[in-house]
């Protein structure tokens, strides 16, 4: 597929002078559980499983793992009750929690949410 788009992109043969053949992969696999996706989420649950004793294979389209986590530049939500009133921010962990929950459509379980 991808030869292909380049051919037709215009590529000379050159470009391909270094490709490699495909592998031949084991394409059967038993496991306990199958991990579709290796983000944040899908590798945290295979390290889960693994270290509840399942046996876990991670499937990923991309051919690397990283998932949303690559866009998200590692930041994640959370009150500072220190920092945030410095800048005229009005929050806490009450607020957090309401606006979470309201974010998700209020389907996420409170308990989850409220810190």
């Amino acid at each position: 597929m991808v030869r292909e788009a380049l051919e037709e992109a215009g590529a000379s043969e050159d470009i391909f002078a270094d490709a490699v053949e495909p592998k031949d992969y084991e394409t059967e696999k038993n496991v306990d559980v199958v991990i579709i996706g290796g983000g944040g989420a899908g590798l945290a649950t295979a390290v889960s499983a693994g270290q509840a004793g399942a046996n876990v294979i991670v499937i990923e389209t991309n051919g690397i793992a990283e998932g949303n986590l690559v866009v998200s530049g590692g930041v994640y939500n959370s009150p500072d009750s220190v920092r945030q009133p410095e800048q005229d921010i009005k929050d806490s962990s009450e607020l957090f929690a309401e606006q979470t929950l309201e974010g998700g459509d209020n389907i996420a379980g409170p308990e989850l949410v409220i810190i």
